[in-house]
């Protein structure tokens, strides 16, 4: 009976202390989390229906699942036909893997492992499938890495890369060589591309090329942004970017710049485009360049706003050849097909062509609907503006023309210049009774000029000039074809008496007249209303004069008075006292050659008076009087007698 009792009391004894030491060698040994299909403990065994989980700090870090694996006592394991690889990463979704088998090693949160035969990545970031033929998971580094090129297939696109590093840490997915072509006509390639974690950012550097939505561009860097749909949003590239933007104010236009931002809208149309530093578009119709120029879809696709700054320069063609702009900053809007509906130039813009040129405080530009278009060039308080068109050069307050140069129109303070057609041209002389060799200055309030300067009219106070020649009125017309000079309202003239250029006041002849008109294929100039021609020796009054010009059109060679003429010279007397000749006849012809004048009574007799205690008054068909001496003599015919009359008599 003690016998039984001693058992009775040592065997539950026997069984604690059992319990204790298995409890204490469990305790001793580093956790698993283990889950095999069948229930063999055997270690290193080979087990179906394999699964493993890491569970550090509350979060599962790492999760395997294949159909056959083993692990040994140091937590190495292997797997044969992966079916899934779930790796924790910070801020990020799970990476998911597959592949044809795998190892690892290493404790919980730290582990090592490698998948071959073919690895499957599901990466929701890129929106594609990777097809990758071994990815090293590496917890210490954080990082998964490929080894081999990388193939990536989804609904986006598809492309490839020579390698691809997924960060664990929470940092930007890391693609080496992309390429890749989306669905819709979308391509992009790399050196080095970095995707944002949770994000549709993504930056590639090193020879970044990209397309889409009738864009092209080349660049060192570029960070690109995609919608919910997956295509491009908008676009930042630079260094060095050179491209290419279609459907732009209709046509393709090559750009290049150091930085390039753009944007797209949901149908994948470009809504603006900004090129920044060194910039500069290339389109069918010219060229623009500039430190800055930004463009901006007008609604509904009527076209583009554009805005360039800093040593701009704009290149068109034009009627006679290519034409370009120089402006510190130039704003334009120009229509789906290219026409420039308006636009303004500033900074001190100037502008050359093949036969023009100009410059101005601002230059303007409007192109209305269904009409022409001008160029309106303006003038500040420091600069005036300034048109030079082919020999015709202007500086007024205001010059208006349209784009070809038909139709001119100036206006403020005019002054214009008409140069003389070059040497052994056949190109007639624009400045009718001038010298054909010379330049002829105009000042006026307004000139309109037709035709491409074939028609000019000066308005407002005119006054032109040519050396000591002279023309003023209150309009001037002129017509380059039929080399015709129309003057109107308080006309005034100054011509030399010969071709050559006049030395002296008495070689000068000055006519005033309501009007005149001058045809240079008969050089003849026709002076109508209250016409007064006055010379050294004196003046000369008729309703109408008409003067013969030299066969050069520059010098007075004869001139005609009709209608009534008055007349008063004076000439050398004795003792120094000149004496006066005053008169009046029916018409009269000065010859300037022989600085005679000749008074003609066509009705009633001409008649000259003297002056002086001696002189008389002598009456006859036609008179001679000589400018020189004041000498005067009789023509009288057989109808005629003349009669000379004195004091005495």
């Amino acid at each position: 009976m003690r016998r039984l009792s001693v058992l009775r009391v040592a065997l539950p004894l026997l069984l604690v202390g059992l319990i204790a030491a298995i409890w204490i060698a469990v305790r001793s040994r580093p956790p698993r989390s283990l889950v095999p299909a069948d229930t063999s403990t055997e270690e290193g065994a080979r087990m179906e229906g394999f699964r493993f989980t890491d569970i550090v700090g509350g979060r599962r870090r790492l999760f395997v699942q294949a159909k056959v694996g083993r692990v040994d006592d140091s937590g190495a394991f292997s797997v044969e036909e992966v079916e899934r690889v779930e790796i924790d990463r910070e801020k990020q979704t799970p990476l998911v893997l597959s592949a044809a088998r795998g190892a690892g090693s290493g404790p919980q949160g730290r582990r090592v492992l490698r998948l071959e035969g073919g690895v499957t990545v599901t990466d929701n970031d890129l929106g594609a499938t990777l097809l990758i033929p071994t990815v090293e998971v590496d917890q210490v580094a954080g990082v998964v890495r490929s080894l081999g090129g990388v193939t990536m297939s989804g609904e986006r696109g598809n492309g490839r890369a020579s390698a691809i590093v997924y960060s664990l840490k929470g940092e930007p997915t890391e693609i080496l060589t992309l390429v890749f072509d989306g669905v819709g006509g979308e391509h992009v390639e790399a050196n080095r591309t970095l995707v944002a974690s949770a994000s549709n950012t993504a930056t590639l550097e090193g020879a970044v090329r990209a397309r889409q939505a009738g864009m092209d561009f080349a660049a060192e860097r570029a960070v690109l942004t995609r919608g919910a749909s997956g295509k491009l949003e908008s676009l930042e590239a630079g260094p060095n970017v050179t491209g290419h933007a279609q459907s732009i104010a209709g046509g393709t236009g090559a750009f290049a710049a150091q930085e390039v931002r753009a944007a797209w809208d949901v149908a994948g149309t470009i809504t603006s485009l900004d090129l920044m530093g060194v910039a500069r578009v290339d389109h069918a119709r010219g060229t623009l360049a500039g430190d800055a120029i930004h463009a901006a879809a007008k609604a509904g696709g009527a076209g583009f706003a554009l805005d360039a700054s800093g040593n701009v320069v704009a290149t068109g063609e034009l009627r006679d050849g290519p034409g370009r702009l120089f402006c510190d900053a130039l704003t334009a809007t120009i229509d789906a097909h290219g026409n420039l509906h308006d636009g303004r130039a500033t900074g001190r813009p100037r502008f050359n062509a093949v036969t023009s040129w100009g410059d101005a405080a601002t230059i303007e530009f409007a192109a209305p609907e269904g009409g022409s278009g001008t160029v309106t060039l303006r003038a500040d308080g420091e600069q005036r503006a300034h048109l030079a068109n082919g020999r015709t050069r202007l500086a007024a307050d205001s010059i208006v023309s349209d784009p070809e140069g038909a139709h001119l129109v100036a206006s403020g303070r005019v002054d214009s210049t008409l140069l003389p057609p070059p040497a052994g041209s056949k190109e007639p002389a624009s400045t009718p009774m001038f010298s054909a060799g010379d330049a002829v200055h105009f000042v006026s309030s307004t000139l309109d000029s037709f035709e491409q300067g074939k028609r000019l009219v000066f308005g407002g106070d005119v006054r032109g000039w040519q050396g000591e020649r002279m023309l003023s009125s209150d309009t001037v017309e002129m017509l380059q074809d039929g080399d015709t000079l129309t003057a109107r309202g308080h006309v005034t003239t100054r011509l030399p008496r010969q071709a050559e250029r006049a030395a002296g006041e008495a070689d000068y002849v000055q006519v005033t007249s309501d009007q005149l008109v001058y045809r240079g294929a008969a050089h003849t100039a026709v002076y109508d209303g209250s016409v007064r021609v006055r010379q050294a020796e004196g003046w000369l009054e008729a309703p109408r004069v008409t003067a013969l010009m030299a066969s050069e059109g520059s010098g007075l060679k004869e001139a005609r008075a009709e209608g009534g003429v008055k007349f008063e010279y004076r000439a050398p007397g004795a003792s120094g006292i000149p004496k006066t000749s005053t008169g009046e006849g029916d018409r009269a012809v000065y010859d300037t050659e022989a600085r005679v004048v000749r008074i003609f009574g066509d009705t009633r007799p001409a008649t000259v008076r003297g002056s002086g205690p001696d002189a008389g008054t002598t009456v006859g068909r036609v008179l001679r009087y000589q400018l020189d001496t004041g000498g005067l003599e009789v023509e009288s015919g057989e109808r005629d007698r003349a009669t000379i009359k004195t004091p005495k008599n």
